[in-house]
């Protein structure tokens, strides 16, 4: 009767263990280590009332790797994976606790600056774009879209989206500001 309470209590354990775990792999990205893309919809859910209660402005970052196709094609898949993996370690390594960076997809990040007015975090944007060219020697852009334009985070993204794709218009290489 004893051992089969264990038992059932070693089974009942491994399967937290095993909820936890996988609960933790549906939010984070496997390559990076970064929170995924649902992560960030959780963490925006809790953090954009409290934004607004708290009436702090924060930004939402759009960052794309220029040229990641053609850094593939020439050096391989498993040198474009250092890259992502050392750039997710780069920029976390440059932004406070509270920020968020995450992993949109491909080649594609998310960074959510907390406690930052726009025009605070351009020199900071500058410094770890200049960070990331010397150290990675790779060139990012960016579109920043800020928390003062729309209450409604996809809009946010689509805006932060938008910047990023004038900026790739432009030349690449720099960071542009949507407008709303």
């Amino acid at each position: 009767q004893r051992q089969m309470c264990i038992r059932d209590s070693n089974n009942f354990i491994d399967h937290i263990a095993s909820r936890i775990k996988f609960e933790q792999e549906s939010l984070t990205d496997p390559l990076t280590g970064l929170p995924n893309r649902r992560h960030m919809e959780i963490f925006m859910e809790k953090f954009m009332p409290a934004s607004r209660r708290t009436g702090h402005e924060f930004q939402v970052v759009m960052i794309d790797i220029d040229y990641f196709k053609q850094y593939n094609d020439t050096h391989g898949h498993l040198q474009g994976d250092k890259i992502l993996i050392n750039l997710a370690a780069l920029v976390n390594k440059n932004i406070h606790s509270s920020d968020l960076f995450v992993r949109y997809g491909g080649e594609e990040f998310i960074l959510i600056l907390t406690a930052v007015n726009s025009e605070d975090c351009l020199p900071f944007l500058t410094e770890l774009m200049i960070k990331i060219e010397k150290e990675l020697q790779v060139t990012i852009s960016l579109g920043l879209a800020s928390s003062t334009m729309s209450d409604d985070f996809n809009q946010l993204l689509n805006l932060s989206d938008r910047a990023l794709y004038k900026s790739k218009q432009q030349g690449r290489n720099q960071f542009n500001m949507a407008q709303p």
